[in-house]
Order: C-alpha cells, then structure tokens, then sequence
C-alpha cells in the first residue's frame, strides 16, 4: 500500500499507530520481557512457538500460524541438534591426541569445520525465525482486535514505529514494517473463510519477503544448507546432519512415514524458493486435510502441548 495512507487525520494516524505499538509490544512481551531480549535461543525458540500456537487456539481461522507453531517447533529441533553437534564435536577436538598431520586433519580440523557450519546455521536459523515472529504475530494481533477494515486502512502506516520497535536486521536489509501485497491478500483470505488459501499468500510472505531476505541469499547460508542436504543424502556422519522437515506434532522424534520431508535428493536447495515453496505448501496441504478429518483432534492437542511449553504473558490471549 502506498505512503498515501499517512495523509489520514492526525487523531486517526495516531491512533493506528498507538495500535500498531501496542501489538508489537504484545509479541515483545514474548520473547523480550521487561524490555531485554532472551538470550538464550531454545527458550526464546519455545516461546515463539507457543505464541503461534496460542493465536491458532484463540482462532482455528489462523492456518498459518498453527503451521508456524509446528515449523518453529521444528527450528527449535535444529538448534538442539545444532547444539549438541557442536558439543560434541567439541569434544572430539578435545580428545585427539595426533602430532601427525594427516590425522590431525581428519580429527580435528574437519570437526572443526563441520562445528563451525553448525554453530553458524544456528545463528541463521534463530535471527530467521526471531525475525518472522516479530513481523508476523503483531499482524494476526491487530486483525485480531481492530478487524480487517482497520487493517487495510492502517497497513501502511506501520512503519513509522520502526524507531520504538525491537527489529533483529539492519533496515536496510529488511524494512520494518512493510506493507508486503501478500499482508492483506492473507487476511483477506482469512476474512473470507479461505482458509488454505491465505496459508498460500501468508507463507509467501514469511518465506519469500521476508526468510528469503534475512537468511536464504546468503552465501555462506547456501553453502552449510548445500552440505547438509548432501550429508543427510549420503547417510554418512548422520549425527552431524539433520534432514530438512516437518513433523505437524510436538515432539522433536526422528522425522518418520508420517513427517513432510523437503527432499531425498543431493542436489535440492532449500535456499531455492520454488523448492522450498512447495515443501511448505505440502506441509499446508497436509495439516489442512488433517483438520479437515479425524486427525483434527490431534493436531489440537498437539498445538495446545506447544502452547503450554512455556508461561505466556499476561495480555497474551486479549
């Protein structure tokens, strides 16, 4: 939406603005309370999670953020695995005892690369799903209490609180607040019941406008993905690879028959957004058919085991 939007009355522009503030302090209640970031990437990780989940509790209208609750779960399972990867490599390092230079390389040094990868992509991975959540929840929580006819009068007018906001990426990589077409397109769907559609145009947004920017372009991202997806292919040093999915539960089990893989070749790239576009929409394909049908019920209670994880903040269900 054009900047035209600004033009409204001052009382009125300041009253979306207020609003605006208000839902986004409501998801930085989250994952930043008394005003300080949680540091520690697993417990901000469970936090996002149950707030997604919470939103498609409070509304099953919420498609997108039910499967958002699922996906980031899923995050959190790779930034566990992350972890211990890099532990545990670690302590091999630790552990080789070689003055021989061949051994030592094997030992240690390709450990140490390997480490470094994971370490890396557990960075990219918690500022992509950090930033997502604080793009995304705020949107869902003004829809939510001002409706839609206020949304697509105020839309673009939200970046102007972008100097009273947390923003995890430089501005001039990724504007805050952007009035991305696919935003409205979403809600729209959302209003008009077409549920599976605005998954479509909603998880466009997250991937494309926004992951796609923050994570996806970059280069050295590719390149642990890229190994990753080879080794999980390869089946060889499983432990230090993990394959790309997701399991519509709670639980962070191997991924089995019932999970969305993204794919089982060596070359796929989830950096490829036609790749990683149809993996997620499998994905939403999936879980819409599961509440559909008889496996509805579990997907509610696996939802509602996500959205327990953790305390929520006090205004987290007004």
């Amino acid at each position: 939406m054009p900047d035209d939007s600004i033009t409204q009355p001052a009382a009125q522009l300041d009253q979306a603005l207020d609003e605006w503030l208000a839902c986004q302090r409501a998801a930085e209640a989250w994952i930043a309370p008394a005003g300080k970031l949680i540091e520690d990437r697993a417990l901000r990780n469970r936090r996002i999670s149950a707030a997604y989940a919470s939103l498609w509790l409070a509304d099953h209208r919420f498609q997108w953020a039910g499967l958002a609750a699922f996906a980031s779960k899923q995050v959190g399972c790779g930034l566990q695995n992350a972890a211990d990867t890099m532990q545990r490599l670690g302590d091999d390092i630790r552990a080789a005892h070689t003055a021989d230079s061949f051994e030592w390389l094997y030992k240690v040094m390709i450990p140490a690369l390997v480490g470094t990868g994971a370490g890396f992509m557990r960075g990219q991975l918690s500022l992509g799903n950090l930033t997502v959540f604080l793009d995304a929840y705020p949107l869902h929580r003004f829809y939510i209490r001002n409706g839609i006819d206020a949304m697509r009068k105020a839309i673009g007018v939200r970046h102007l609180i972008a100097d009273r906001v947390h923003w995890p990426v430089a501005s001039q990589l990724l504007p805050f607040g952007k009035p991305f077409r696919e935003i409205m397109e979403g809600f729209e769907l959302i209003e008009a019941g077409q549920l599976h559609e605005s998954v479509a145009k909603l998880a466009w947004h997250e991937q494309v406008n926004v992951l796609q920017t923050v994570m996806y372009n970059d280069p050295k991202m590719r390149l642990a993905l890229d190994s990753n997806q080879i080794g999980t292919v390869a089946g060889q040093q499983s432990a230090d690879f993990e394959e790309v999915g997701v399991s519509l539960d709670a639980s962070c089990h191997a991924l089995g028959p019932d999970s969305i893989l993204f794919s089982p070749l060596a070359n796929a790239h989830l950096y490829d957004v036609s790749q990683r576009m149809a993996f997620v929409m499998r994905a939403a394909a999936r879980m819409d058919e599961m509440l559909r049908g008889a496996e509805g019920a579990s997907v509610a209670a696996s939802l509602r085991d996500i959205a327990a994880l953790v305390d929520h903040p006090v205004d987290a269900d007004q």
